[in-house]
């Protein structure tokens, strides 16, 4: 067991580590071998978080509750839900909420994603984060380990019903926050269209400043409304890999 300076203690199961997350605000249990969060989720968070305060809040996919956690701990949502599929990751969800005991609190569902309006209602939620599966089921190299096969391949989800539901438990003015690879960037965005979910904004995460575009965040409403292009974000710089210094 350890204990930690957020009030909560944790039993570490096998092959699990306890890490600092925003240089110790969160602590993180995640597990050595299989899905471990990586800068994307960060970036997710940091582009979400003006959107949050006053929010209902639902993190779609949560992993091991990266996201929903520094969603409850830098904004001052009134609820931030999670949902997480793979049991294994919920499980670590649950155990990383215990342990941090943000304010909300974050509620974690064991449940589909796929399948939130057997969970919600409609119009329940202001903000919905997601930081999905990125490629199709048939592109790349599929690990061989299942939790990681889940979380970056459409293994059990596909873009579309995905989009699909959270459109229907987001409030009619609310907001849905995504993160891909922008390689991805045609696909995401013609299946939002197709669903009538448009860009109210975007931004780029870089390799390094002035350099190669990496991944794209977007903003998506259900009216459409001029997109608003945020300033590049580099993901490495001297300094050291992106953080959320100054983010709240």
């Amino acid at each position: 067991m350890e204990n930690t300076e957020h009030g909560g203690t944790a039993e570490l199961g096998p092959g699990e580590v306890m890490d600092d997350l925003l240089h110790g605000e969160l602590k993180l249990v995640q597990h050595v071998k299989g899905y471990r969060y990586s800068v994307d989720a960060l970036l997710l968070a940091a582009f979400a978080l003006p959107l949050a305060d006053g929010k209902r809040v639902l993190d779609m996919g949560t992993g091991t509750g990266v996201v929903a956690l520094i969603i409850a701990c830098r904004a001052t949502p009134i609820r931030v839900a999670a949902v997480e599929v793979q049991s294994s990751l919920a499980a670590l969800a649950q155990k990383n909420t215990a342990i941090n005991k943000t304010v909300p609190p974050v509620e974690v569902f064991d449940k589909d994603a796929m399948e939130l309006e057997k969970i919600f209602p409609p119009d329940e939620f202001d903000l919905i984060v997601s930081n999905p599966p990125f490629r199709t089921s048939n592109s790349g190299r599929t690990s061989p380990l299942p939790e990681k096969a889940a979380a970056r391949h459409e293994v059990l989800m596909s873009l579309l019903p995905w989009l699909a539901q959270a459109k229907r438990v987001l409030a009619p003015t609310g907001s849905i926050c995504l993160v891909y690879p922008v390689d991805e960037e045609k696909r995401v965005m013609d299946t939002c269209a197709g669903l009538s979910l448009f860009p109210a904004r975007k931004q780029y995460a870089t390799d390094r400043p002035d350099g190669r575009k990496r991944l794209f965040l977007v903003e998506l409403k259900a009216e459409k409304v001029e997109t608003r292009l945020e300033p590049d974000v580099p993901i490495e710089t001297d300094a050291g890999k992106f953080s959320l210094d100054g983010h709240k």
